[in-house]
């Protein structure tokens, strides 16, 4: 093949890689920046910074995480995807919180995510008032809370 041919071919497969770039990184989402934390009652805030996994789970399939320089870096999900269970982990803790809206992850500003564990006893007037605390060994907590507008979400999750 001369190379008078062969220039137009390779030009042609240079505009197409950078037409459909697929490197791992578009595979997240960048639009937001969320910094996580983590607390545990009687232990207080505990450096996690790149040592966590947050996984997404819908039906079998796993979305998977990033973190960056302490910074969780979100899959994209299919749009027809409404709900799905987060699972927070790191080293023995793993906090599960389910139906969690999709939306809600996708606010497109600056946010904190902290996740929290309190165990009896419970302070009456932060804890749900309709939460059967009977047999209750302790409370997960995700908090979204934006830094840029709107107002913070909380999930509780008892464990019996």
């Amino acid at each position: 093949m001369n190379r008078t041919k062969a220039m137009p071919i390779l030009f042609f497969a240079l505009i197409l890689l950078m037409a459909f770039d697929l490197s791992p990184e578009k595979q997240f989402d960048k639009n937001e920046q969320i910094l996580v934390s983590f607390e545990v009652k009687d232990k207080g805030q505990i450096d996690i910074c790149n040592n966590f996994t947050i996984n997404f789970v819908s039906d079998s399939k796993v979305y998977k995480s990033q973190v960056k320089d302490c910074i969780l870096l979100i899959p994209k999900f299919p749009k027809k995807l409404k709900t799905i269970i987060i699972e927070f982990r790191f080293e023995n803790y793993i906090l599960k919180f389910d139906d969690i809206k999709t939306d809600w992850l996708n606010l497109n500003q600056k946010m904190n995510w902290n996740f929290k564990i309190d165990f009896p006893p419970f302070d009456e007037e932060l804890n749900n008032e309709t939460l059967n605390k009977e047999d209750l060994k302790m409370i997960y907590y995700f908090q979204f809370n934006p830094l840029e507008r709107g107002e913070g979400i909380e999930i509780i999750n008892p464990i019996y």
